[in-house]
């Protein structure tokens, strides 16, 4: 509920300090909470199907935070390498091992499988939207938004064949000459 408030129109009205220190301490890490219970089993739902709607929504409610407030916690020199880390640290005990390990409940190998594909895909694509922000960039840069960043999705067992793909991506690349 407090994650969806802060994405209306009052989130733009939010200060950037508030915003995210609420993000941060109490949004991202109670998520990253239920996606772990999801994974592990833990988590009461009847079935594979409702267990993938919740883990979908709970996904989606750590990267539309980051995608509508990052920009505007970066210009007014917030705390963004903060609430970049703690995605990232979520991420990174949910995707640790490159296994599918075994989980109870709804939560079969091929459903793991999908949850790990799923983050993976929108990791990739808060890759993407950061790079066209500006804030990670090439791998020689001195950069700590892209030092932290390759660092953590290092450790991601399921991101580990990414990595240099998403690198490259962020890579600059020269003018294009028109004709």
């Amino acid at each position: 509920m407090m994650t969806d408030a802060l994405l209306d129109k009052r989130g733009s009205t939010v200060p950037v300090d508030i915003l995210s220190g609420v993000l941060t301490e109490i949004c991202v890490p109670l998520t990253g909470r239920r996606l772990g219970d999801l994974r592990s089993g833990k988590a009461q739902v009847d079935s594979a199907d409702e267990l993938m709607i919740e883990f979908e929504l709970s996904i989606k409610l750590i990267f539309k935070p980051l995608r509508h407030h990052i920009p505007r916690v970066a210009e007014a020199n917030g705390d963004a390498l903060g609430l970049w880390k703690c995605i990232l640290t979520v991420l990174e005990d949910l995707l640790e091992d490159e296994s599918t390990p075994e989980a109870g409940g709804a939560a079969s190998g091929n459903v793991l499988k999908t949850m790990n594909e799923l983050t993976t895909e929108h990791l990739q694509n808060a890759i993407i939207f950061l790079v066209s922000e500006g804030l990670i960039m090439d791998a020689e840069s001195d950069s700590p938004f892209t030092a932290v960043t390759w660092e953590h999705i290092g450790r991601m067992g399921c991101c580990k064949n990414y990595l240099e793909e998403w690198k490259k991506a962020a890579a600059p690349r020269p003018p294009v000459a028109l004709k």
